[in-house]
Formats: C-alpha cells, sequence, structure tokens
C-alpha cells in the first residue's frame, strides 16, 4: 500500500501547537484592532449611538480576511458583538450587529477573490473597479440592513428614522473600505525594496506633501481663507503626484491622510465642509473622499502596470516590423537559423524577404 504525503511528513506536535497558538495571537491582534477602531468611529455617531458616519473597522476586517483568510472572522464577530454590547447595553442586539458586521467582511472578501483578483485587487483599473462596486454595491448594504433592522426591531430606533440611519450606517462603511482597505493591504504585501533607503525618502516626500495640503486646506488652527470651499481641490495635487509617480501604495496612504484631516477639520468646523451640519458634514466628506480616491488608485494602478510592463518589453523582447513581440533569451544571441518558430504574424528581424515557417 503506498503511503501518503502525510505518513511520509508527518507534523510533529511541537509544529501543531505552534501554529496554534500563532492562531490564536492572531485572532487577538485582530479583534483588539477591530474593537479600538470600532470605539474611534462610535465616539462619531451623531444621529444613533450605533451608527457613525465614519466607521474604519469595516475597511480594516475586508483586509484581514482578504490578507490572512476566512479564518479571521471568529476575531472580526468578538470586536464587533464586544464593541457594540458596550453601546446598546445588550447582548441580543449586539450579537446580531456583530453578524451582520462578519457578513459584509465575509461576502465583500470572498467576491474580491473570485471576481477582483484576491490581494492583488489593487493592481490593475479594471480590479480597482470591481473592488468599489464590491464596497458599494454588494459588501456594506449587508451591516447596514442587519444592523439599523435589529436596532428597530428590539426597540433602539424608530422604523421612520430607518431610512436616515441606514444612509449614514452605509455611507460610513463604505468609506472604512475604500479608504482603510487599500493602505492595510498594499502596506502588508510591501516587499524589501519599499523599505530602501531611497524608496523611503521618495514615500516621505509624498506624506509630507500630503500633511502640508491636509495643514492648509482642514487645519482648524489657523484662520482660512474667505472661500475655504476651494481649498479642498488641493487634495487632488499629493494624489496626482503618488498616482503617476509612487505607486498605489503612497497613493493609498495619501488618501488615508488626506481623510485624517478632513474629518479632523470638519469636527473642528474647519475647512470646505464646516458650514453644514455635523452630520451632513461628515457625509459630505464622504462623498468627496469617494470622489478622490478611487479614480487615484486606479490612475495608480494604470501606471504601475504600464512601468512593469515597459520593463518586461527592455528586458527580454525585440519588436518586429509588425509591432509583434518575438521572446529572445538574453544569455544566447540568436542567429538566423535558431531563431524560435512565431506566428506567421510574427516577421523574422534578421530577414525581410519572408516569415519564418509555421510549426
Amino acid at each position: 500500500m503506498t503511503s501518503t504525503v502525510s505518513d511520509r511528513h508527518p507534523i510533529s506536535p511541537r509544529t501543531t501547537f505552534r501554529r496554534g497558538l500563532n492562531y490564536i495571537a492572531g485572532l487577538i491582534g485582530i479583534g483588539l484592532t477591530y474593537f479600538v477602531l470600532a470605539k474611534s468611529g462610535l465616539a462619531l455617531a451623531l444621529i444613533h449611538p450605533s451608527a457613525s458616519p465614519i466607521w474604519p473597522p469595516t475597511g480594516f476586517a475586508l483586509a484581514a480576511i482578504v490578507l490572512w483568510g476566512y479564518r479571521a472572522w471568529p476575531a472580526i464577530f468578538l470586536g464587533a458583538m464586544i464593541a457594540n454590547a458596550s453601546t446598546t447595553g445588550s447582548i441580543g442586539p449586539a450579537i446580531s450587529i456583530a453578524t451582520g458586521n462578519s457578513l459584509e467582511a465575509l461576502v465583500g472578501a470572498v467576491v474580491i477573490n473570485v471576481w477582483s483578483n484576491g490581494r492583488d485587487t489593487f493592481s490593475s483599473p479594471n480590479t480597482v473597479a470591481k473592488f468599489a462596486v464590491i464596497c458599494v454595491v454588494l459588501a456594506t448594504p449587508i451591516s447596514a440592513t442587519v444592523g439599523i433592522t435589529t436596532l428597530v426591531i428590539a426597540g433602539y430606533a424608530e422604523w421612520a428614522n430607518f431610512a436616515n440611519i441606514w444612509l449614514t450606517w452605509w455611507l460610513g462603511d463604505m468609506i472604512g473600505a475604500l479608504v482603510v482597505t487599500p493602505v492595510v493591504v498594499l502596506c502588508a504585501l510591501s516587499d524589501a525594496r519599499a523599505f530602501r533607503r531611497t524608496e523611503l525618502t521618495k514615500s516621505a516626500a509624498v506624506i509630507s506633501l500630503a500633511v502640508a495640503v491636509g495643514f492648509i486646506a482642514f487645519n482648524p488652527l489657523f484662520k482660512q481663507s474667505q472661500h475655504p470651499d476651494t481649498l479642498g481641490f488641493l487634495a487632488v495635487l499629493p494624489l496626482l503626484w503618488a498616482a503617476l509617480r509612487r505607486g498605489p501604495r503612497d497613493t493609498a496612504i495619501a488618501s488615508f491622510i488626506l481623510a485624517g484631516f478632513s474629518i479632523w477639520g470638519t469636527l473642528s468646523a474647519a475647512g470646505p465642509f464646516a458650514p453644514a451640519s455635523l452630520n451632513d458634514a461628515f457625509l459630505s466628506v464622504l462623498v468627496f473622499l469617494i470622489s478622490v480616491s478611487v479614480p487615484s488608485l486606479a490612475l495608480s494602478a494604470d501606471v504601475a502596470s504600464a512601468v512593469s510592463s515597459s520593463s518586461g518589453r527592455k528586458s527580454g523582447r525585440l519588436p518586429t516590423s509588425r509591432s509583434r513581440w518575438c521572446r529572445i533569451s538574453p544569455r544566447r544571441p540568436l542567429s538566423p537559423s535558431r531563431m524560435p518558430a512565431c506566428s506567421t504574424n510574427c516577421a523574422n528581424p534578421y530577414s525581410s524577404r519572408r516569415p519564418p515557417p509555421t510549426c
């Protein structure tokens, strides 16, 4: 009888125990982070204690499942349940709301893995657009619907306020997914080249510009111009620079920094969104961040893919007379007799009389 792979290479109890400890430690870290972010988001709740217009835990939970796998859902469920239980004071509604939060992250991660290239969803404009559609249309409405329905049935909200609370909940989860998820995923996937001195210097320049623009456009510490609405357009500068010169990771970081400054300024009644009521001002902030973050991410992915394609062509391909490419090894120069048999549309660059024979 043939032995299986597990019989030939048995896993020792020590390895199993170590993996179990790593899994538990990872769950604790994810759960604590989710809880801290949830309490920070609930501190900004205005129209209802459980509905915040800024909800970063959604983005963190989605990134955690995309990066770490579906096994991370218990940490998200526990973190959401404890955070909501401390707000509502009842364990039943907290379990239901935490279920909606977990389903939101799980459904979003499943669709991203199946339809949007998984953790590489920010590698092309097409997948960035798919990611945005998943967050806006599929994932975030789940938590908003389950959450507000639970509050109404439990008597913590009125049916008359269902639409208003649902809209605030949905927009808060949406901006958390669109702003926080790219930062966590792209930073976690950074390789060793991103930490070289030259790369860190260039990234620091982008971050410095984003901080400077955030201070100028949203800072409540000094008097701004008489027309603060126009200062919000300055946010395009660091996002364009990061998208054209630095790639998706630095673009996501710049968008995250500008989001933080815009929220700070709005809370302090400063910046282009301050004249409205606080809840309406936050909704304006969400629309502003969505309109600048998603297009800049798509642009950065397009530029990065174009640069990568151009580098690949320079390293291992030669152009032909019909704008096709024949792959040539850089180690051994090919004579006309050893040219690879390309298709009939790919002419031999060493001969202008006739194309090479087909296979």
